[in-house]
């Protein structure tokens, strides 16, 4: 199946609600989206078909591009406006929507002046909203990622020693991802210690030793294409000497209380995938088992979001957030409970919506901690 003609297809079946009657599309996730091709700089849809903008040199063999795709090259000497003009003649757009959420005020400015009378009109979040539904080809390449992320985790614990700092660990992760079969980390991997994971922006970079600490809070990720989004807390295997813990961690709260209120919550979030269901369904849920648990102020509003090529995409689950749940959508699942001087804990879970509700997709909270 041709899953890339298919989501062409389905943005060019919204050409007439939005009044236009081609597409340009330069955000380079988005390009690559529609169209799976490398070096790709801008895609132009319309009725007569594809038209993709290539630097010269860059420019595929005819046997890599399927034959409604056009390739459109951009000498070195030519600015990306002036190709995507040629582009938007090739498409015979007469109005063409443009991504008014990813163009600057000065690109939008130049495109205008490039295409004259021809009436550019910025839209929001077309290609976006169809990437919130996956299908089987993306969601195969999501399971991968979140399997290295998993392996990447493996071997993190296993090489863990007690004379490790926040920093070490954060440029370990990353290596172990790309160890595990990650082309790169997704993003940044972060680790925070015990009391720092509870501030509002976490900045890895206590010279404290892993050893002095009574817990962790991992986030990293996976890309192979596709992305993995994960979240792990965990006791640090060490143990903290009494003395070596926080006023708050010694006083507050207890971490089995705190860990067994983030699990229910993330497992209600989950089960909360019903017919009819909202994407606001699911955080009701969530929240709802904080509350009963006592933590609510110190619950996150979004307790998930999706995940594919980017690590952090559409759908976004917020109570408020009538949009339905639909086959396809791959939700990470992160309810948190982030406590000022004591720290957060989280446990991720990919699942990807189905006929029969969900599966799991991997990167759950695991049974031990």
């Amino acid at each position: 199946m041709d899953f890339y003609h298919n989501r062409r297809a389905q943005l060019l079946r919204g050409s007439k609600s939005d009044e236009v009657d081609a597409y340009l599309i330069t955000h380079p996730t988005n390009v690559r989206y529609l169209t799976g091709l490398d070096l790709a700089e801008a895609v132009v849809l319309s009725a007569k078909g594809t038209f993709v903008v290539f630097p010269e040199e860059g420019v595929p063999s005819r046997k890599h591009v399927p034959p409604e795709v056009t390739a459109v090259p951009r000498a070195e000497a030519v600015g990306l406006p002036a190709a995507i003009v040629e582009a938007v003649r090739a498409a015979g757009g007469k109005a063409v929507g443009v991504e008014g959420e990813h163009l600057t005020v000065a690109a939008l400015h130049r495109l205008v002046e490039a295409v004259g009378k021809t009436p550019l009109r910025p839209l929001n979040g077309r290609v976006e909203d169809l990437r919130t539904t996956k299908d089987p080809s993306e969601v195969d390449a999501i399971r991968k990622a979140v399997s290295v992320g998993a392996r990447a985790m493996l071997m993190f614990r296993a090489i863990l020693r007690e004379i490790d700092t926040e920093l070490e660990l954060c440029r370990q992760m990353d290596q172990l991802l790309l160890r595990a079969g990650a082309s790169t980390p997704a993003f940044p991997s972060v680790v925070a210690f015990g009391d720092n994971g509870g501030a509002a922006v976490l900045r890895p970079g206590t010279d404290r030793p892993v050893a002095e600490v009574s817990k962790l809070f991992v986030r990293w990720g996976a890309e192979v294409g596709y992305c993995s989004s994960l979240a792990r807390t965990f006791r640090s295997p060490f143990g903290a000497p009494p003395l070596r813990k926080t006023k708050h961690e010694r006083t507050a709260y207890k971490y089995d209380e705190v860990s067994a209120a983030v699990r229910q919550a993330t497992a209600a979030a989950s089960a909360a995938v019903q017919p009819e269901a909202t994407v606001g369904d699911l955080a009701k849920a969530a929240h709802a088992k904080l509350e009963a648990a006592g933590f609510a102020k110190f619950a996150a509003a979004e307790v998930g979001h999706g995940v594919g090529l980017d690590s952090s995409e559409g759908p976004f689950l917020l109570t408020t957030d009538t949009t339905p749940l639909m086959q396809g959508m791959v939700i990470n699942v992160t309810p948190q409970v982030r406590i000022p001087e004591w720290g957060i804990v989280k446990f991720s879970q990919t699942i990807v919506v189905n006929r029969e509700g969900t599966s799991d997709l991997g990167g759950g909270p695991a049974t031990d901690d």
